[in-house]
C-alpha cells in the first residue's frame, strides 16, 4: 500500500484520474460507505451472515466460517462433525467445477472486455495514456513482489540462519513450475520433491506445510490485489481514505487466505475487495489486461513462502531435537 502510494498508477501526471465512465452500481450496501474504523470492526461481526452474504460482507463471512471451523473442531461426536465437513467439501468441489466450466467462455469474455476498455480510450484519443497506466501498475506490483520475495523473505531466512540463495536453487524447479501454470496446487508435488529430496526437508514436515501453505499462504496474491484495487480507485478518481486502504489491508490479507490455488482465483477475490470499499466489479477489466502475466509472477512468491516456511520449521525441528538430545 505505501508503494502505490508513492507511485500512484492510474493518475496522470496532473493528478487527475484517466477513466471516470463506470456507472455507479444500483445496489449500495450500508456497510461499504461506513467510513470510520470502529464500523469497519463492528462489521467484522455481522448480524446475520445470510444478510452479510448479500451485502458483500466479506470480513463478516470469512469470521464467521473460521468460528464454524473452531465449532466443528468442538463437537464431542466425530461422524456428526465428520458429515457436515464432507457436505461443506462437496459443495466446495461441486462450486470449483461449476467454475472451471464457465471459465472455458473466460477467453470469449476477456476479449469483450479488453475490447471495450482499449475502444473507449482509443475514441478519446488517450491510447498512449492507458498504456502508460499499465505500465506503471505493472511495475508496482513486480517491485511489490520483489521486495517481499527477495527482501522480506530472504531477511526472515537469515534470521533463521537459512541461505535464502541456496534454497531458492534448490527450489528452481518448483518456482519454475509455479511461474509456468500460475497454480500453486498443480505444482505442489513438485514443492514436495525439492523440499524432501533437494532441500533435505524431512517428509513429514514438508507434506504437512507445503499443502496447508498452497491452501492459505497467497502472500503473493494478497500483494496483488492491494496494488490493484488502489489502482482501480485511482483509474476512476475515487480518493480512498486511510480508513478504507486499512479495510483493504485487512480484507488483501484474509481473503488471500481462502483464495484457491488455481490461475485466476485472484480476480474472484478482487471483486469481493472491491465491493468492501465501495468500487465497482467492473473495475477488473482495467487489470485483465496484465493479469496472467502478474498471476504467474505472484504465484511463484507463494510457492516461495511455502519452501521458505517449511525450510524453517526442518531447520527449527532439528534445532530442538538436537537440544533435547544434549
Amino acid at each position: 500500500l505505501i508503494l502505490v502510494n508513492i507511485v500512484q498508477p492510474g493518475i496522470d501526471g496532473g493528478g487527475e484520474a484517466l477513466l471516470q465512465s463506470f456507472e455507479e452500481p444500483e445496489h449500495q450496501p450500508a456497510q461499504r460507505t461506513e467510513s470510520t474504523f470502529g464500523d469497519v470492526l463492528r462489521n467484522i461481526i455481522p448480524k446475520n451472515i445470510v444478510a452479510a452474504a448479500v451485502q458483500g460482507n466479506v470480513l463478516g463471512l470469512i469470521f464467521f466460517s473460521i468460528f464454524l471451523g473452531v465449532a466443528l473442531l468442538q463437537i464431542p461426536s466425530k461422524t456428526d462433525a465428520a458429515v457436515l465437513r464432507q457436505g461443506s467439501n462437496a459443495a466446495f468441489q461441486a462450486i470449483i467445477w461449476m467454475i472451471e466450466k464457465a471459465m472455458l467462455f473466460a477467453p470469449l469474455g476477456f476479449l469483450s472486455l479488453i475490447a471495450d476498455l482499449v475502444g473507449s480510450f482509443v475514441l478519446e484519443g488517450q491510447l498512449s495514456t492507458l498504456g502508460s497506466s499499465m505500465t506503471a501498475y505493472t511495475f508496482t506490483v513486480v517491485i511489490g513482489l520483489l521486495l517481499h520475495g527477495v527482501g522480506t523473505l530472504g531477511c526472515l531466512a537469515w534470521c533463521f540462519g537459512i541461505s535464502p540463495i541456496a534454497l531458492f536453487r534448490q527450489m528452481i524447479p518448483a518456482i519454475t513450475s509455479a511461474f509456468s501454470t500460475a497454480s500453486s496446487s498443480a505444482t505442489l508435488p513438485i514443492t514436495l520433491d525439492c523440499l524432501e529430496n533437494r532441500a533435505g526437508v524431512p517428509n513429514k514436515i514438508g507434506s504437512f506445510v507445503a499443502p496447508l501453505g498452497a491452501t492459505i499462504n497467497m502472500d503473493g496474491t494478497a500483494i496483488y490485489e492491494a496494488v490493484a484495487v488502489v489502482f482501480i480507485a485511482n483509474m476512476l478518481g475515487v480518493d480512498l481514505s486511510w480508513t478504507q486502504q486499512a479495510l483493504i489491508f485487512i480484507t488483501a490479507t484474509v481473503s488471500a487466505v481462502g483464495a484457491a490455488g488455481i490461475p485466476g482465483a485472484g480476480l474472484v477475490m478482487m471483486v469481493l475487495i472491491l465491493n468492501t470499499v465501495g468500487l465497482p466489479a467492473e473495475g477488473v477489466k482495467l487489470v485483465i489486461v496484465v493479469d496472467r502475466v502478474l498471476d504467474m509472477l505472484r504465484t511463484s512468491v507463494n510457492v516461495w513462502g511455502d519452501s521458505l516456511g517449511a525450510a524453517i520449521i526442518a531447520k527449527h525441528e532439528k534445532r530442538e531435537t538436537t537440544n533435547t538430545l544434549g
